[in-house]
């Protein structure tokens, strides 16, 4: 999940992780926020956290989850928000 997100034109930069989830640095975070809850997908926005500016908390989901999830992205990254 992290390196199908790390190339996406969206995304600034996606935060090595241990976790069940990834933080990662949006290019237009609100945005990306806003059009992925139009989708009905589920991700914490940490912008307001110091030292999280711009970034969305995505925790790894079932293949099919993440799969949606990159759908979407990939649909922000070439523009038709």
């Amino acid at each position: 999940l992290a390196r199908n997100l790390d190339g996406l034109d969206c995304v600034a930069r996606v935060y090595p992780s241990q976790a069940n989830f990834l933080l990662v640095e949006f290019k237009n975070c609100l945005e990306v926020f806003a059009y992925l809850s139009r989708c009905g997908l589920r991700v914490r926005d940490r912008s307001d956290l110091p030292g999280c500016a711009g970034c969305l908390r995505i925790s790894v989901g079932m293949p099919e989850q993440n799969r949606r999830l990159l759908e979407r992205l990939a649909e922000i990254s070439g523009g038709e928000i």
